[in-house]
This record gives C-alpha cells, structure tokens and sequence, in this order.
C-alpha cells in the first residue's frame, strides 16, 4: 500500500467519523483541509502535527476528542501522550483512538485503567471499520435517537408497562451499536419499512455481549 492510498483512507476516516459524530447530535469543528482529498494531501505533505488531526466536537458543552495516533503500534506510553492531552481539555471526559495498527495488551490495560481511574468514555475503532457509514448500508434498518429516561418510560408504558427485558437486544460490540455510541441500558429507536412502503417504529436495548 503506498503513500496515496493511506492518505486516502486516512481522510475517508476522517470524513465518517465527522458523519458519525454529527449522527450522535454532535457539533463538529471541520477543517478547511478536510473537505477535499486535495487540501488534505496538501495539508498531511507539510508534516502534521498530532494536534492538527485531533477532531473536536461538543455536545450539550461537553467535549469530545478524536485522535488518530502517527503509531502503528499502540502501547502504554504512545497511549499516555493521547491521555495527558486529553486531561489538558478540562472539558473532555469522552475521546474516541482511531489506529492504524493494533493496541498492544499493554496498550489495553493502560485504557481500563485510565479510563476506571478518571470515569472517562474511551473508545477505539480500527480505521478499516471507518471506511463508509454503515447507517448506509441496503440491509440496515434506519436508526433514530437513543431514548432519553423520561422517554423510556413512555415507551415502556406504552408497551403495556414492559420491561427493558422484553425488547430485542443489541450487542454493544455490534458495529452498529458501536457506531452510535451506545452504553449498556440505552434503548434505540429503529424504524423500519415494508414493501408497501409503510413505516413502523421499534426498540432495541444496549446489552453486554460479543458479536460472533
């Protein structure tokens, strides 16, 4: 793979995590570089720094923070210089680690453990699963908001006073769970279509579990 190629799917990344990011009600500070293949080249041939491919979003005026680290290999201290970063964005408790190569296990210890220590959301997407917005795709039913607690309720009442239990799970390792963010407990509307064109609203809960 040359050089060309990696910066294409660098900025293609870049473009879907911005998708991604607004899909969950964020507001995204967008680059001038980034809205052309051209510009990013551009940009990246003049040595960027770590900082300059940082994304910043908020939401609510909390911050999030994307990085895409220059290592291939994700270890303890590589990791560290993302979290001392991090802590100095007094605002931030959620950043996303978007990598190239793998996460050491030394690498994924120091993520448990800085994010137990500090109660902080951390996660990781390879860039290969960022290559297009899987919301996209023919076969995906269409995806709504993730239910605030007050409309949980109502939709709970509504289902003659169910239980979380009785509705359809989705694994919080599924790429699409893992998309929009989803915690264990969070109830997602998704609407979906019939042949005729009629559409008709369900839930799916956020449940632990492995995607085989």
């Amino acid at each position: 793979m040359d050089a060309t190629e990696n910066l294409f799917i660098l900025f293609r990344a870049r473009k879907n995590v911005i998708k991604m990011l607004e899909t969950r009600g964020y507001e995204v500070k967008v680059n001038s570089w980034d809205t052309s293949l051209e510009d990013f080249v551009a940009m990246y041939s003049s040595s960027p720094s770590f900082s300059a491919l940082t994304i910043h979003a908020k939401r609510k005026g909390a911050l999030l923070l994307v990085f895409f680290p220059f290592d291939l290999k994700l270890n303890g201290p590589s990791l560290k210089v993302m979290c001392e970063f991090a802590d100095k964005e007094k605002r931030s408790n959620h950043f996303i680690i978007v990598y190239r190569g793998t996460i050491t296990p030394n690498g994924r210890d120091f993520i448990a453990d800085y994010r137990a220590e500090r109660s902080i959301i951390v996660e990781s997407f390879h860039i290969s699963e960022l290559q297009y917005n899987k919301l996209e795709h023919e076969l995906v039913p269409k995806y709504g908001k993730i239910l605030t607690p007050a409309e949980e309720k109502a939709v709970m009442k509504k289902f003659s006073n169910a239980k979380k239990s009785n509705f359809s799970k989705i694994l919080i390792s599924d790429p699409i769970a893992k998309y929009l963010g989803l915690r264990v407990g969070n109830m997602v509307e998704v609407i979906r279509e019939d042949p005729q064109g009629f559409e008709w609203t369900s839930y799916r809960v956020a449940a632990k579990g492995v995607t085989r």
